[in-house]
């Protein structure tokens, strides 16, 4: 009897729900998009990386419960025209982000984001952003952001003439659903992070070749030291109702 009445009493207890929390946390805020013709870069984009891989960028800002859990992720193609999203992916506070610095997610599911290899064909994707609290309350969803990746430069390198001028190549393909506003080049120390380098670029042949001048520099290069390039194509005029759209890829080089 004493065991049954234990039980009971739990039972009763479990039934209480005064004190449970019923919150759920505010709806995220999703980064606007920066200019891409500037140096800082925020919001959805391409996560740049070699050219094999396709990946895309989501940030939001953090919200403000002191009982914040994490966040899920949801992702649509353009051409689904219903809701709900596939979930996508979940990053957790204290593995994932730390309180006090702004969230962000990285798709890196390249099969689906890449352009159709054998068409060219692209497909554009919407995400959206779900906060929820130790208790497993849920905000609503964020508005949606999109993103269009297009294909990736066929080559991507950087060179060095025989008086020692760097240069930074690549040759790029454009496609039928593809029409390339200008390219954006950064460059930054690898050790520090620092920017040391950026160029808007708007030549649209398909073999390209800049020279790394100190004209755009920010700081001195300093020859042994390593360097990160990231080139950025910015597709974003054609069509209008299917942008932002573009790529990015990143390589270390030593000056």
């Amino acid at each position: 009897m004493a065991v049954l009445g234990f039980f009971i009493l739990m039972a009763g207890c479990g039934e209480d729900s005064s004190d449970t929390d019923a919150t759920p946390p505010t709806t995220p805020v999703l980064k606007p998009r920066s200019v891409d013709s500037l140096y800082e870069e925020a919001g959805i984009r391409p996560e740049s990386s070699n050219v094999l891989n396709y990946w895309i960028r989501v940030e939001w800002y953090l919200n403000t419960e002191d009982d914040l859990k994490g966040y899920f992720i949801y992702r649509r193609g353009e051409d689904e025209e219903v809701f709900p999203e596939a979930y996508v992916g979940n990053v957790v506070a204290g593995e994932d982000f730390f309180l006090g610095e702004d969230p962000y997610f990285i798709d890196y599911d390249t099969p689906n984001l890449r352009p159709d290899p054998s068409t060219g064909d692209t497909r554009g994707y919407y995400y959206m952003v779900r906060a929820y609290d130790e208790s497993g309350n849920l905000s609503e969803f964020s508005p949606v952001a999109y993103y269009r990746l297009i294909a990736n430069p066929l080559t991507f390198d950087v060179t060095t003439s025989h008086t020692g001028e760097h240069y930074l190549d690549w040759t790029f393909q454009s496609g039928p659903e593809v029409f390339i506003d200008y390219y954006m080049l950064r460059i930054w120390n690898k050790e520090t992070g620092q920017p040391m380098w950026w160029k808007k670029h708007t030549n649209f042949g398909s073999a390209h070749s800049v020279l790394l001048d100190d004209d755009n520099a920010l700081e001195t290069f300093v020859p042994g030291h390593w360097y990160i390039w990231k080139l950025s194509v910015i597709a974003n005029s054609n069509p209008p109702e299917r942008s932002p759209a573009g790529c990015a890829v990143k390589k270390e080089f030593r000056y």
